[in-house]
């Protein structure tokens, strides 16, 4: 098997500056959780605060269950997806912090995925839990395509617009590159990484969480852990912020809110096959014989990529490789960050969700799908 594309980018450092003790405690409290909290999946609002009109529970062909929350509109229509141990409360938190309202207000006809195991979709319309064995093939391979046919039935488009945010853009390259991108007509993509090849301190400290997560009966109670972690954030500096997102990019106010309601569980096989993708460095399907990134040569749709400068989960150098492994003739990087003219150096979960998303990365996203639509 041949490594992914490495690619630095010219004049910056591989990460961002010193973050102190502090940034790393928290992938150690998450070991030391993932030993002590019993798994359960998350409870979460039963409605958007921004008015979703409608919503669906959606069956995939491995016979689990998936749900998509509606923003209509007359125009082209776009899926939209969360990342790693979200839900769509992560497009949709407030009026402020909703992707889908702007998008919809855009003309475009929007819909948010809960994939399986994730917000409304961590238990099936009859409100039992679904099997827990899935992992992030299940995800791309199952999920994606359920909802992009049930869209495309719903509103007679032949194709969609994707958006992606963490592993939401993961799974996306992973359904056009395995399926086929002709029922696109455009991606976009938020901190998502493809390169794990030169592992830092903290990728080593995650790839620890998640063998043991991996080895959990079913799922880790990252909800209850994200509200303790919120809790204890006055007394130790830095924790969790620094890792998750750039606190002067959101207010006190929409974190606590973001902890409380965007955190889903993170599922043990998942965390299997993420332990398997950070002990080699490739991102490679769960049984290790497909490596993704060069099979992400056969897409062709227009892609924007985009980075936060300040993200930590997700650094620039690891999210570029996405934009250079595609073969779309119209493609763009974006760096979110104040060398750039945002106002904010963006972290992970700013990206979707800072105070300033609604002015400066809202508006890039629709602009794409506008311009590269149908």
């Amino acid at each position: 098997m041949n490594p992914p594309i490495n690619h630095r980018i010219p004049g910056s450092a591989r990460r961002p500056g010193p973050v102190g003790i502090c940034s790393f405690l928290c992938p150690l409290l998450l070991l030391f959780f993932l030993i002590l909290l019993p798994t359960c999946a998350s409870t979460v609002p039963s409605s958007s605060p921004c008015g979703v009109q409608e919503g669906y529970w959606i069956e995939t062909e491995d016979a689990a269950t998936i749900y998509l929350h509606h923003h209509a509109a007359s125009g082209p229509p776009v899926l939209v997806v969360h990342g790693i141990s979200s839900n769509h409360y992560c497009w949709d938190l407030d009026p402020r912090r909703s992707l889908g309202v702007f998008l919809a207000q855009a003309g475009l006809d929007t819909w948010l995925l809960d994939m399986r195991g994730h917000g409304l979709a961590s238990k099936g319309p009859d409100a039992r839990h679904m099997k827990r064995s899935w992992n992030i093939d299940d995800y791309a391979l199952h999920d994606i395509p359920a909802a992009i046919d049930f869209i495309r039935q719903k509103t007679g488009a032949p194709r969609l617009g994707y958006v992606g945010h963490s592993l939401g853009g993961i799974v996306g390259a992973i359904y056009a590159s395995q399926l086929g991108d002709s029922a696109l007509y455009s991606m976009v993509v938020l901190g998502s990484p493809v390169d794990f090849s030169d592992p830092d301190p903290l990728l080593q400290l995650a790839r620890h969480a998640f063998l043991l997560g991996s080895g959990m009966p079913a799922s880790v109670r990252t909800p209850t852990l994200a509200r303790m972690l919120d809790a204890m954030a006055d007394r130790l500096p830095a924790l969790p912020e620094e890792l998750l997102y750039n606190p002067q990019n959101i207010s006190r106010e929409a974190a606590m809110r973001m902890m409380d309601t965007v955190v889903s569980p993170l599922w043990a096989g998942e965390m299997r096959q993420f332990y398997k993708i950070l002990n080699t460095g490739y991102l490679i399907s769960a049984d290790g014989t497909v490596d993704y990134v060069q099979a992400m040569s056969s897409i062709t749709v227009p892609l924007l990529v985009m980075a936060g400068r300040a993200d930590r989960i997700a650094p620039p150098d690891r999210v570029r490789p996405y934009y250079l492994a595609v073969s779309s003739l119209e493609r763009r990087f974006v760096v979110a960050g104040r060398e750039n003219g945002f106002a904010r150096d963006y972290g992970h979960l700013d990206l979707p969700l800072g105070d300033r998303a609604q002015d400066e990365i809202y508006p890039l996203i629709a602009g794409w799908l506008v311009q590269h639509g149908p």
